[in-house]
């Protein structure tokens, strides 16, 4: 580290002259005619941070004046910024460069066909997915000018071996919130005593995306549009190294790999053996230059979203590096041991471990490609993991079989219907156990053995085996309980008779008449009434997150519904609870368009509605009785700003926008108050602390509630209710009720007792929670339904008004504490509380945890639309 304690203007680029000479690159061979990064930008790398449009701009300079440089937009994001790469590599693979990208596609299985001899080693590094990690979108500058520009035999080795492909900025929306924080409270010099005000950034900070989700656990699941963009993106590489470049806390050395255990069983020797390659590659540079460093602590490879374990698990070597920094430490930061941490040491780090990645890939290419085409032959012969298929039963809701169809072709998995029917030894999800399986040949199969096969295993083999239990994330997603679905994983490798698509699976518009008036209950109308015509109401099942997509655009339209409290019947047709029932009658202002704007709709959102002539039923309550409950659009409100959590807020705010698509308001917890609330039918209260929240606007919402208001309060938020004394929400204790006594002393010795606190710990399970399928909360649910539990604060249930409960043997998968497993027998997974004439809807299980748990959303649109039944 270097002192800038008499920081000076003057004084910058002879700092960044220093630390260049550190650079393990550096060389006095370069081609003429590109700019560096101080010559575009009109500063030295480290002086200050660079905005998005600044690094894209000089990203794609560089291509435009370099043959070693190719520039790709391959996406934008929620605020319209670009999403780019640039391919880096020697002139004369460049001009094969198609050649190189298609037979490495070839080795991959994702193209068919024979490679050429023609075949690199491909590395990709990505930078800045969390946007207040900011000073490797900073190094990316460096590492692009050291690569384009030089031309020592070293560099153009690695050009010539290797195919380098850098992604400056994963999260540009992120970093210019951070940048624009910086640059507006730095003054001319900046100030590195922690308690000055650059060093602290308001809520949320910079971290998170446009809709403050944390992309970096977002990239199996795809819920954002960045993740969306970049997986595809990298599909169309399938890169054989991976690098994602982070910052942690700024007293912290620098973090490379071989990552801490656990490791996932699904990663190779292999894998395993080149991050310790390139970790003493990277050792190498930092022990030359003095630079503390730590390997295989904190950072593990087990959950299946990261920017290191979903790469490992599509044959890369992945990997997380991590600079001491973070957004705290801003363009200086005073360091403990004295000094300061810089944004030009921080950079440095980064491009230098960069480039010993790029050394290490390139002088190891041609293994490098042997073991990834190795790997991938492995995954189309045998199964990765120890089940050899994953099947789904026919007859299962098309809705969730759209979806996860769709998700499957997201992440390029093959799938289709079995080659036969047979009876097989397999494990059924619903039940957690082991059971003999009937195989039809209209099942939807997965098979383990496919290119995808290793993602393919660690996706969805039940309950995946943990090494250790001080984890750093979830321990369990299993594909079948995130969307609900009837499934059994086999032992057999089964074969594909038929491979299949999402479109095979799409649901479609229907218009089916049904006919039963009161003259003829026993019997179908002698004349069918015609789609075309004026049917008395249409019916809509209540099944899916689609349907509330459906009812959601017909409030925007003015349009009424009524809800059916209780099963009914119409000729052959059955309809459960919750079904609308929408009705001329009770939608006047629409007159003429009614059957127009409701088929349109329909037609949209791909629903099978019904058409009837008549308000009577052939069992259950005719469409007149008290259990059809009328429903209307409700006006949305959510907490937001420092009362919540960011991320949870995020979480409610993309369900709203971008999932169900209906409007809602977000209201800082400070504005919250009697005239904003009377705007409102609903408040939805993310995770948070609420600390902010005074006397006066509690009982501004307890008044509210009182008059006919609804609360949907969601993970920690039930705190600040259970402070008051309104409302009847109690926790459970979370430490054993039985304890022996005070343990002697030394019981627990110093260096053991974090993991002796892992038994109160909860990092991410499954549960099946039981439901009142009778209650509006539930419908479209059974007596049943998955949820990723991530809390830590189980609850009492209701006196009355519990609508879903943990059962002692609710667990399903995932790592949870002994003490905590316990406390959560028994608890409030959903309920229900009245006030006044209004009413508390309680969630202490974060339904839409980081937005990729499918099966719990359409309890939160019960919530938001039919709650006050």
């Amino acid at each position: 580290m270097i002192d800038l304690s008499s920081r000076t203007p003057a004084r910058w680029g002879l700092l960044i002259a220093v630390l260049a000479l550190c650079s393990p690159a550096l060389v006095v061979g370069q081609t003429s005619g590109l700019p560096k990064p101080s010559e575009y930008l009109g500063y030295e790398l480290g002086q200050k941070f660079t905005p998005h449009h600044k690094v894209i701009g000089y990203f794609e300079e560089v291509a435009t004046l370099s043959d070693r440089v190719t520039y790709k937009v391959y996406g934008s994001t929620y605020e319209g910024r670009d999403l780019v790469y640039v391919v880096v590599t020697s002139v004369e693979n460049h001009q094969q460069l198609e050649e190189i990208r298609t037979n490495n596609l070839i080795l991959s299985g994702q193209m068919t066909g024979e490679p050429s001899d023609n075949q690199k080693a491909i590395t990709w590094l990505s930078y800045n997915v969390h946007g207040d990690e900011a000073s490797s979108s900073e190094a990316a500058m460096m590492t692009l000018y050291e690569l384009a520009s030089h031309t020592d035999a070293e560099t153009l080795s690695w050009l010539e071996n290797s195919v380098i492909i850098m992604d400056p900025m994963l999260n540009p929306d992120g970093r210019d919130r951070y940048v624009s924080f910086v640059t507006q409270y730095t003054g001319s010099q900046p100030n590195p005593n922690g308690y000055a005000q650059e060093h602290n950034q308001p809520w949320p900070r910079g971290r998170a995306n446009h809709y403050l989700f944390d992309l970096n656990r977002d990239w199996a699941w795809g819920i954002q549009q960045e993740s969306r963009h970049r997986i595809a993106a990298y599909h169309q590489w399938m890169p054989h190294v991976h690098v994602d470049f982070h910052e942690q806390g700024f007293t912290s050395p620098y973090y490379f790999a071989p990552a801490a255990e656990p490791y996932h069983p699904a990663i190779t020797e292999w894998q395993r053996e080149f991050q310790q390659i390139i970790g003493t590659y990277n050792m190498e540079v930092f022990d030359q230059n003095g630079w503390q460093y730590f390997t295989r602590e904190v950072f593990d490879l087990f959950y299946p979203s990261y920017g290191d374990t979903w790469p490992t698990f599509n044959g890369s070597i992945g990997m997380t590096y991590e600079q001491a920094g973070g957004g705290y430490a801003g363009l200086a930061i005073s360091l403990p041991q004295g000094g300061e941490l810089t944004l030009a040491d921080r950079l440095l780090h980064h491009h230098s471990s960069g480039l010993a990645t790029i050394k290490a890939v390139a002088q190891n290419a041609e293994q490098v490609v042997a073991e990834f085409a190795k790997h991938y032959q492995s995954t189309m012969s045998e199964p990765h993991g120890v089940y050899g298929a994953y099947v789904i039963p026919h007859g299962q809701g098309q809705d969730k079989l759209h979806a996860l169809t769709s998700f499957l072709d997201f992440q390029g998995i093959t799938y289709g219907l079995a080659d036969a029917s047979r009876p097989l030894e397999g494990y059924d999800y619903a039940q957690g156990s082991k059971t003999r399986v009937r195989v039809s040949s209209e099942d939807l199969v997965i098979p383990a053995v496919q290119p995808k096969g290793q993602l393919v295993s660690v996706l969805f083999d039940p309950r995946p085996e943990l090494s250790d239990s001080m984890t750093y994330d979830i321990t369990s997603w299993e594909i079948p309980y995130r969307y609900g679905l009837q499934a059994y994983a086999v032992s057999t490798a089964l074969s594909l008779e038929q491979v299949q698509q999402a479109d095979d699976y799409a649901p479609e518009y229907q218009l089916n008449v049904v006919q039963e008036g009161p003259a003829t209950r026993s019997q179908k109308l002698q004349s069918p009434l015609e789609p075309t015509g004026r049917p008395y109401a249409y019916l809509l099942p209540w099944t899916s997150l689609q349907d509330a997509r459906f009812l959601g655009d017909w409030f925007e339209q003015k349009g009424h519904v009524q809800v059916a409290m209780k099963p009914f019947t119409i000729g052959e047709d059955s309809f459960d609870r919750g079904t609308l029932v929408i009705t001329r009658e009770a939608n006047p202002a629409m007159a003429e368009a009614f059957d127009s704007t409701l088929q349109a709709l329909a037609k949209i959102h791909s629903r099978t509605v019904y058409a009837t002539s008549s308000g009577a039923v052939t069992t259950g309550s005719d469409f007149g009785a008290n259990s059809m409950e009328l429903v209307m659009a409700p006006n949305v409100g959510v907490v937001s700003k420092e009362a919540t959590s960011s991320l949870s807020l995020g979480e409610v705010w993309h369900f709203m926008d971008e999932q169900l698509g209906y409007p809602a308001t977000l209201i800082p917890g400070d504005n919250l108050s009697t005239q904003a609330l009377q705007e409102l039918d609903v408040l939805v209260m993310p995770s948070g602390g609420y600390a902010g929240i005074d006397e006066s606007q509690l009982q501004a919402v307890q008044d509210w509630v009182r008059q006919g208001g609804r609360i949907l309060a969601i993970g920690s938020s039930l705190r600040a209710l259970e402070r008051t004394e309104v409302f009847g929400i109690s926790s459970k204790e979370t430490q054993p009720s039985d304890s022996e006594g005070t343990p002697e002393p030394l019981e627990t010795p110093y260096a053991d007792q974090a993991r002796a606190r892992v038994s109160s710990f909860n990092p991410g399970s499954v549960y099946k929670i039981r439901l009142d399928d009778t209650h509006p909360l539930a419908f479209g649910y059974e007596s049943s339904m998955y949820v990723m539990n991530i809390s830590n604060q189980p609850y009492e249930p209701l006196t009355s008004g519990t609508v879903g409960v943990i059962d002692p043997s609710s667990h399903m998968s995932g790592f949870i504490g002994s003490d905590a497993k316990q406390a959560f027998e028994g608890s409030m997974a959903m309920g229900r509380e009245s006030l006044g004439r209004g009413e508390i809807i309680y969630m202490p299980i974060n339904p839409l945890f980081r937005g990729f748990w499918e099966e719990s959303k359409l309890m939160v649109a019960n919530a938001l639309f039919l709650g006050g039944l």
